[in-house]
């Protein structure tokens, strides 16, 4: 039996990259796609021709109108942006009234966090207290894990500067690894698992990394890219990272966070979905 699958919020980057992929899966008449848009934010770039429904969804409005647009929904992922991420809540009040649901993808496309992360993460409250609230009212869960965006690096993120050829590491970050994804591979995961019985994927945990370089296969793809010049290596020592973890009101706290797991080497990606064959590192950041 074909399962019915909501995508919430389409038109932002993770949005629209989901929309991509599960449009061909819906075409194949292998899911039936509802989309779920916000007042206001009808999706931009969907072919009605292909058949798809689209419910207009207030998450601020009465829980029974939520009800209501998420019915005969069997699995449904969630693409809302940070601002709007507490409005999660009441969308899964309304999937757990609603009879034949499965599992909920959150928007929550991260590292795996660990406890000692959270306490300078603030911001992360409202994804928490999503994940509290489904498990209460039996609402399944499944998580997509992913690296750093490789769009964030076009503005400094982990304290790379293509631009200047520089890269802050220190000798453990210069070994180990750290993860990187493009919004497509996220996109085609995204796919992936929805296609598939959502009860073959409720409860469990998947993640999409697309390149997991380390502070050298940083230097060797700058120093590529600005034609052999070397690249210069800025030591991150445990004074700066204690100031980034410090920066809660900023971005600072959530990249030292990923730096710091970076210098421990210790994550851990269950359920790998991999991307595609013929893209590079090297292509991706001459891209930004």
């Amino acid at each position: 039996m074909v399962h019915t699958v909501a995508l919430l919020a389409p038109n932002g980057n993770v949005g629209s990259a989901a929309l991509r992929h599960l449009l061909p899966t819906h075409k194949a008449a292998k899911l039936n796609l509802v989309v779920l848009h916000r007042p206001g934010s009808p999706p931009k770039d969907l072919d009605l021709g292909l058949g798809v429904e689209v419910r207009e969804i207030d998450l601020e409005g009465p829980i029974e109108n939520i009800q209501e647009a998420v019915r005969g929904v069997n699995a449904a992922i969630s693409a809302l942006p940070i601002s709007a991420i507490h409005l999660q809540i009441n969308l899964v009040r309304a999937l757990s009234k609603t009879p034949g649901f499965i599992t909920f993808i959150p928007a929550r496309f991260s590292i795996p966090l660990t406890d000692d992360d959270y306490p300078h993460l603030s911001f992360m409250e409202p994804f928490l207290e999503t994940e509290r609230i489904a498990k209460e009212l039996g609402v399944g869960i499944t998580h997509v894990w992913t690296g750093s965006f490789i769009m964030s690096f076009k503005f400094g993120w982990l304290g790379t500067n293509l631009q200047e050829n520089k890269i802050v590491a220190n000798a453990n970050q210069l070994k180990n690894w750290t993860p990187i994804i493009t919004m497509e591979h996220l996109g085609a995961a995204l796919g992936n698992l929805l296609a598939r019985d959502p009860a073959d994927i409720v409860g469990k945990s998947f993640s999409a990394v697309t390149f997991r370089p380390s502070g050298k296969d940083f230097v060797n793809t700058f120093t590529q890219l600005h034609d052999g010049q070397p690249t210069a290596v800025v030591d991150q020592t445990p004074e700066d990272l204690q100031l980034l973890l410090q920066d809660i009101k900023g971005s600072g706290a959530f990249m030292g966070v990923y730096m710091r797991h970076w210098d421990r080497g210790d994550l851990e990606f269950p359920g790998s979905i991999p991307a595609s064959d013929g893209i590079s590192l090297s292509h991706e950041f001459q891209n930004l």
